[in-house]
């Protein structure tokens, strides 16, 4: 009977508040405030009331403040108002300890319990009334124990709201005082810096309280944020091996247990820059007790958490504790209070801020929580668990857990951090892992530090491809001030954020594969009109996986801000190793040069660029003209391939310039033909012939009537090349004197490489420039002459004149390098 005027009471009240402000709740899910039932009972001379209060509505509510509340006529003795609650989240709960005389109440009656305050959704500011009918009783047994117990969790509460803004260590050694003055607590301690307070109940249930750096004194002490929990400092020697390996599994767990703090949008940043890699996020996850348990075997590749951390002493053992998203409330299941009272602990409670200058108590998980519900294949091979807490790498214990769950590499904070400094440490760790380009572009890398911002950085400074965790760790750390804390005047200097391989190998590098430059091979040992190999060097992981594939040719398309290759050919590969892939491209065609771009597990590579070169017979041609008309005229049609980007040889620094060789691919072509007379007093000279003649590379064996384009790119800009002939067989000189028979010899061809090498006995190198124009990239014309080398097989011819030149060639369609690439 009671429970339903309740019930149409509260709609009532929930009613005119919905209606009071129903156009704004009708933009967006709003919050709906109630209560369940309470736990009560006098003890000594109080009426105390344990009031559970839950937002089942749709959305969340912030700055919520209970202003005042009532019983019947009566107001409580405790605690004052306003009481700030700071944010409450959609289907959560909030818990309420109000104290009432009880000389003005009669045992057994009924009373309405009324609480009021206000909170914010949608910037306006709303108000709230919950009341529930309870009666009054004589606490004893279990609810005795529960009410004393919420007591003297409620007073540390008003103890720490009252001492908060002394500062850090102040605040934690008047907290530490007034443990040490309640009956209640046994064990009391403080860290060394007075960041974080512990006890027990005498029953054994452990307390932890932690201060954030949230006061003004903290706040101008550091220039980086507000702190997080904890105690004693750890090792900075970076402990970090470069591995290559991409995680084995692609599911994600990203926890945020107080996104009302600094940088709210970290987590929806981070998961979005996963799932472009096409990382799956674990549905529904949270840090709720019970969602943690359940994690066991759930083999996630990437596990972050951003919450509270704290290393505390419970007995002669320093033990560990991380603050999870589920509040301690007298609806906490009974597991909780199993996992809490065993041995050992499994769960602690922990008192921490959930927004500036508002506590909330929580569970929180220990080693042996950790050691019992997370086994072996709880993270995949190749994984990265990053914890984003204070104090995450101080306990080795802590640590060994988490390793023997099969963490590949554990990130973890080697003291006290602050959140403005963690969130943007990981932006930088995950931007550069995933080579997303969304956050700290570089800019001149002169800058020392360079301020970390959102977006990509502009032409002509490159986007980063993606980079190993020790790259940032040696590199990145430092040109960004980020990571490390620097900052002399902080009371955290020194704070590092350290990734620690596990004993059995670093196994996990990176989190997309990554192209550093490419070398084509025109000559393998194959067959003339074979195709070449190309070999792309960078970080790839030894295994590919299912999703492995390396895509060539095709158009680049945006795909959730990652370039992908689209409509190109995924070539044949020969090999595939951590450091560099083989694979087999065609001749012609889709897939023969163009857009590169490498698949592991599912995750892409940066794109490349392999630039294609075609032309036409007269654009390479070679002539030699002796007495007479004698002609040797050479024209060749070369099909050539490269990578001439800069690319990144070590993270943060300026691409460096290539140097790569360039050789004439199987299917390029060359004639060559010798034609004309010459008479003199005595003797008459003529040349004919014109033999086949194959590329020298890919023709194994081959010592005649072969030619071959042999270079390379210098930089970027400059090309080096020669282009060699030798035919002995198939061209003719024929020679003829008065009353002699005439006599025919072979005459040898020689290219231009060895012939204008004559003047200095040694092949001669020719220059040309590369002329970048839109999406096109040229080889520029260019021409040498000279005169003077006798190359004939008389008198007659014994001094030509010779004259190489080459017509500006355009690179093919798609092949360029793209100036926006990430390298």
């Amino acid at each position: 009977m009671y429970c339903n005027k309740l019930r149409i009471f509260i709609s009532f009240v929930m009613w005119f508040v919905l209606a009071s402000s129903s156009a704004l709740f009708a933009q967006s899910p709003a919050p709906a405030f109630s209560s369940d039932a309470p736990e009560s009972g006098i003890t000594g001379n109080m009426f105390v009331i344990i009031t559970p209060l839950e937002n089942n509505g749709g959305g969340g509510a912030a700055n919520v403040s209970i202003t005042s509340a009532t019983l019947g006529s009566i107001s409580p003795a405790a605690p004052s108002f306003p009481i700030p609650l700071g944010p409450w989240p959609a289907s959560s709960a909030k818990q309420l300890v109000l104290q009432f005389a009880a000389g003005s109440l009669v045992i057994g009656n009924r009373y309405l319990l009324t609480v009021r305050g206000t909170y914010e959704f949608g910037g306006v500011q709303l108000g709230l009334a919950i009341s529930r009918i309870v009666q009054v009783t004589t606490a004893t047994g279990s609810t005795l124990n529960d009410i004393n117990r919420w007591i003297a969790l409620d007073a540390i509460r008003e103890e720490w709201e009252s001492v908060f803004a002394l500062g850090i260590p102040a605040s934690g050694q008047a907290m530490l005082a007034f443990l040490q003055g309640r009956p209640e607590f046994i064990e009391p301690g403080m860290s060394a810096d007075g960041t974080t307070v512990w006890a027990k109940f005498a029953d054994g249930l452990q307390i932890v309280v932690g201060f954030d750096s949230f006061s003004p004194q903290d706040q101008a002490a550091s220039k980086k944020g507000s702190v997080r929990a904890a105690s004693p400092s750890a090792s900075l020697s970076p402990n970090a091996a470069d591995g290559g390996e991409l995680p084995a599994s692609s599911t994600f767990r990203f926890l945020d247990v107080f996104p009302s703090l600094d940088d709210a949008s970290l987590v929806p940043d981070l998961t979005q820059w996963m799932i472009a890699q096409s990382y799956t996020p674990v549905n529904g996850a949270s840090a709720t007790v019970a969602a943690l348990r359940a994690m066991n075997g759930s083999n996630d590749g990437i596990f972050l958490i951003r919450t509270h951390g704290a290393v505390i002493q419970n007995g002669t053992q320093k033990v560990y504790a991380l603050w999870t998203s589920e509040p301690f409330t007298l609806d906490s299941p009974a597991s909780d209070f199993d996992d809490a009272f065993a041995k050992p602990e499994r769960l602690v409670i922990y008192e921490a801020a959930v927004a500036h200058n508002v506590p909330e108590w929580h569970w929180a998980i220990t080693p042996a929580f950790v050691n019992t519900y997370w086994k072996p294949g709880t993270f995949s091979a190749n994984s990265l668990v990053y914890f984003d807490a204070c104090q995450s790498d101080v306990d080795a214990n802590w640590k060994a857990a988490i390793m023997a769950a099969g963490a590949s590499v554990y990130a973890g904070w080697s003291d006290n951090t602050k959140d403005r400094f963690a969130s943007e440490t990981a932006r930088l760790v995950f931007d550069r892992l995933l080579g997303a380009n969304e956050f700290c572009p570089e800019t001149s890398p002169n800058t020392l530090p360079t301020l970390c911002v959102p977006g990509k950085a502009n032409p002509p400074i490159f986007p980063q491809r993606p980079f190993t965790y020790a790259s940032v760790v040696n590199t990145e750390y430092l040109y960004h001030d980020l990571g490390f804390n620097t900052d002399l005047d902080s009371k955290i200097a020194g704070t590092k954020l350290i990734f620690t391989p596990s004993a059995e190998g670093s196994g996990f590098g990176l989190l997309a594969p990554s192209i550093s430059y490419m070398v084509m091979n025109e000559g393998d040992d194959s067959i003339v009109g074979e195709p070449g190999q190309l070999t792309i060097y960078g970080i790839f992981g030894n295994d590919p996986g299912e999703g492995g594939s390396v895509q060539v040719g095709g158009t680049i398309e945006m795909q959730n801000g990652i370039p992908v290759v689209i409509g190109g050919k995924s070539v044949d590969i020969e090999s595939w190793n951590l450091d560099h892939i083989v694979v087999d491209l065609p001749l012609s065609g889709t897939g023969s040069a163009g857009n590169v771009q490498v698949a592991a597990n599912g995750h892409v590579s940066n794109v490349a660029q392999l630039t294609e070169w075609r032309n036409q017979s007269d654009q390479f041609a070679f002539t030699l003209n002796s007495a007479g008309s004698l002609q040797q005229q050479q024209n060749f049609a070369f099909h050539l391939r490269a990578d001439i980007r800069k690319w990144r040889k070590v993270i943060h620094d300026p691409p460096t310039e290539p140097f790569v060789i360039i050789i004439s691919a199987n299917d390029s072509m060359a004639t060559v033909s010798s034609t004309g007379s010459a008479s003199g007093l005595s003797v008459t000279e003529s040349w004919t012939g014109s033999p086949a003649l194959v590329n020298l590379w890919g023709s194994p064996g081959v010592s005649n009537n072969f030619f071959a384009f042999v270079g390379g790119a210098v930089d970027s800009e400059h090309m080096s090349f020669g282009v060699v002939v030798l035919s002995q067989d198939g061209l003719t000189c024929k020679v003829c004197e008065p009353g002699l028979d005439c006599t025919t010899s072979n005459l040898t061809v020689s290219g231009p490489a060895s012939w204008f090498g004559l003047w200095t006995s040694q092949p001669i190198y020719f220059t040309a420039d590369f002329h970048y124009s839109g999406d096109t990239v040229f080889i520029k014309n260019g021409s040498m002459s000279g005169s003077g080398i006798g190359i004939g097989c008389s008198s007659l011819s014994d001094k030509a004149r010779g004259n190489f030149t080459w017509a500006s060639i355009a690179s093919e369609p798609d092949t360029a390098p793209d100036p926006h690439s990430a390298r």
